[in-house]
């Protein structure tokens, strides 16, 4: 049976509440939430499956943000959030081992944060 990433993204949030503030939890909710949108977009080629929570997929899901001209600050957070998933897989058991081995959110590059008053 495929695991699948909502289910992780969710044990990860769950886990997230019991030491960040609410508002950093619900912004990680939504970013996995999205992530989760990407991955089942009808002609992504995806599903719901960690097999799919890979730097490549990572990749592509930022590469959309930005032709969405999402603002850098933003990619950073939501990269912040699938990091935060993939570290809480990193050690979530599942079938007596972690259901990640590695961490794709590493080798993603994160924008630069503009400061307020750069374009």
């Amino acid at each position: 049976m495929a695991r699948k990433f909502s289910a992780l993204a969710h044990e990860a949030i769950q886990d997230l509440t019991r030491t960040h503030p609410a508002t950093t939890a619900d912004a990680y909710d939504i970013a996995a939430h999205q992530f989760g949108a990407f991955l089942t977009a009808p002609g992504s080629g995806y599903q719901d499956d960690l097999r799919y929570f890979t730097a490549p997929v990572v990749a592509r899901f930022v590469e959309r943000l930005t032709l969405n001209k999402a603002h850098p600050g933003t990619i950073r957070q939501k990269l912040a959030a699938l990091r935060a998933v993939a570290r809480f897989g990193l050690r979530w058991p599942s079938l007596d081992r972690p259901c990640l081995t590695t961490d794709p959110t590493l080798p993603i590059v994160r924008p630069k944060a503009r400061r307020k008053n750069q374009p």
